[in-house]
């Protein structure tokens, strides 16, 4: 059988070629030099080569492009936007065309004579959606009105950017995670923050101008963080982690385990915003046996409630009025006015688990093109077994939860410590009991037992969700802390934690569903999890952003840049899942922070205000 190819056809193929080409180079590359050759280089030779292409066959032609940055031009992982209508008016005679999937749109010398003035006009944007900034430049953004010449160079490369305000992110934010320290909230010591921002092109080990935003005595324990670009505000959700402190506010004698935080970054101030009802009871940092962050802790009672009580997950709403938040101990989606600090309904999270083989536990929440999602997974708590564990999550519409996506987590995880006796491969159900969490690593016992926790709901510029996986155990296992009970064996009665998390890939089928990725025993589609030491092969710690612009995933990991007992953040190209980059937060020292285990909770970009930008075309319709 014979193979056709229209001239599109094959310079797209060229410009396919490019990319990959460029991205295999660019993954050498770190910082915000990488990020300049991937938004600039691959660009400007595909629209050459591709305005070549579409100028030979259509009098007048271009692309509806999503501009995530807000700079006027179609860059390089800004994808298109389709179904919005393009109008051609000429002489007295209209002309339509439809944009593709990919953006594109063109109409040919049988519709448009050559050399005939042309006003063009698009219409049809999706809700939510606005006409994106303005740019003069070759292969820029014009207005939702434009007037060109068919079958000139003016009528080529005819672009129209669409800009969702909520999307929208500059090329060099902030990203913003929580960190975690040993001890009590009030212990003072070297190490305090416990949430910090740096820039997004900050690279390896250099500090860079990482910042300190809150410490542990005004925040205490938090994981979820949820931002507030107009307000330029953090909202940080309390979590129960062993060994960290929780504040007690009203010295009741009891962590206040439904505090949501919010921190002014600018000038660093935070406070109280609300107490969510029903979180769960747990002791004070006194009553937990919690000191000074060089001095380990036992804090036995926590063990068992780790991802149980407390909070989980946060994120705000596309317009920034409503928080959500999940309630861990009651399991609800809580609603929350931002202006009043008043809760405003409650939805019961559903539960698709098996009651004879373990329990619901939600925990991720996220917000996409103004829908909600919740993530839960069933525990296996009860029967142990792998193939009982699964995960789930849900589409609020209205008040009614809609199953969007579930799959079993028994597929073939790779290692968390291939050197473990025996080595640790997948997930496990979830445990209670210290004596099974640990293994002998190295010659000593260490807590290494991965058991699920779906903790990050986020979403890439092709629509493919992003799910970010806490390892449980990293809660329940310090790092230099001591052990809550009788160890079985001899050699270390301190145990040190690897954790085992992970981040996966779904992507969108039929009816607003998603699929999981196909994952194999060589691997899942995001490879860049893998720690620099070979033997770890899961290093990620839960928290995920995407940024679309630059067509990049961030997730929080350790041994990000291969610091051994180090933690930061992992960057990976959105399209093939491999490693980009890697930036370290910290370097533990045995006391204070929590190396290879989960030392880093929620990561978010602190992105800018959307540009606003007013005017368009005013011409006189002389006929």
């Amino acid at each position: 059988m014979s193979h056709f190819f229209t001239t599109s056809q094959l310079f797209s193929g060229i410009c396919t070629s490019i990319r990959h080409t460029h991205t295999t180079y660019t993954q050498k590359v770190s910082g915000f030099h990488r990020r300049l050759l991937n938004n600039v280089f691959v660009f400007y030779v595909c629209a050459l080569v591709l305005g070549l292409a579409t100028a030979g066959q259509a009098q007048v032609s271009g692309t509806v492009f999503r501009d995530y940055n807000g700079n006027g031009i179609k860059d390089n992982a800004e994808g298109g936007v389709a179904s919005l209508t393009v109008t051609a008016f000429f002489n007295t005679t209209t002309a339509t065309a439809i944009s593709t999937t990919a953006g594109a749109y063109a109409f040919t010398a049988a519709q448009i004579p050559n050399a005939t003035p042309v006003r063009l006009e698009f219409s049809g944007i999706p809700t939510g959606d606005f006409s994106g900034p303005f740019s003069a430049a070759v292969a820029g953004n014009g207005t939702s009105v434009q007037f060109v010449t068919a079958g000139t160079s003016t009528g080529a490369n005819i672009n129209f950017g669409v800009n969702r305000p909520s999307e929208y992110c500059q090329a060099n934010p902030k990203l913003i995670t929580t960190c975690f320290v040993n001890g009590a909230t009030n212990s003072g010591g070297a190490f305090n923050d416990v949430l910090v921002n740096w820039s997004y092109n900050n690279s390896g080990d250099a500090p860079g101008d990482k910042t300190a935003v809150a410490t542990k005595d005004k925040i205490g324990s938090v994981w979820g963080v949820a931002y507030s670009r107009s307000r330029k505000t953090a909202y940080t959700s309390t979590v129960l982690k062993r060994h960290v402190g929780i504040l007690d506010a009203n010295n009741d004698g009891f962590s206040d385990l439904g505090s949501i935080y919010k921190t002014d970054v600018t000038t660093g101030t935070s406070s109280l915003l609300i107490t969510i009802p029903n979180a769960g009871t747990i002791g004070n940092d006194a009553t937990r046996g919690l000191g000074v962050s060089t001095v380990g802790s036992a804090d036995p009672v926590s063990l068992s409630l780790v991802m149980k009580a407390g909070l989980g997950d946060i994120d705000i709403s596309d317009d920034e009025s409503t928080l959500y938040v999940v309630n861990l101990n009651d399991k609800k989606l809580y609603e929350i006015d931002v202006a009043t600090t008043a809760i405003t309904k409650t939805y019961p999270i559903p539960s698709p688990c098996n009651g004879s083989t373990g329990n619901t536990r939600p925990f991720a929440v996220g917000v996409h093109d103004g829908k909600v999602y919740v993530g839960v997974v069933c525990d296996a708590s009860i029967s142990g077994v792998a193939a009982d564990l699964s995960a789930t999550v849900y589409r609020l519409d209205g008040s009614t939860f809609s199953t969007v996506l579930n799959f079993k987590l028994d597929y073939p995880k790779q290692a968390a410590a291939a050197n473990a006796q025996p080595s640790v491969n997948g997930w496990y159900g979830w445990s209670d009991d210290y004596n099974q969490i640990t293994v002998i690593y190295v010659g000593t016992r260490r807590v290494i037992y991965p058991q699920p926790v779906l903790s990050d709901i986020d979403f890439d510029a092709g629509g493919n969700m992003v799910l970010g996986f806490i390892d449980r155990a990293g809660y329940q296992g310090g790092f230099g802390n001591l052990s809550p009970q009788t160890m079985p064996t001899t050699g270390n009665n301190e145990a040190i934690t690897i954790n085992g998390g992970d981040i996966l890939r779904a992507t969108p089928t039929s009816g607003g569903n998603y699929t999981i990725e196909p994952i194999s025993a060589l691997g899942e589609f995001f490879t860049g999890d893998n720690s620099f030491v070979r033997e770890h092969l899961e290093s990620a710690v839960g928290g995920v952003a995407v940024h679309k612009g630059l067509g990049e995933v961030i997730t929080t990991a350790y041994d990000p840049t291969g610091n051994y007992h180090s933690g930061g953040v992992v960057f990976m190209n959105a399209t093939n899942g491999a490693r980009t980059d890697g930036f370290q937060i910290y370097l533990d020292d045995f006391s204070s922070l929590f190396g290879k285990g989960s030392g880093l909770g929620d990561l978010e970009l602190a992105c800018d205000v959307a540009p606003i930008q007013i005017g368009n075309r005013v011409f006189r319709d002389d006929n």
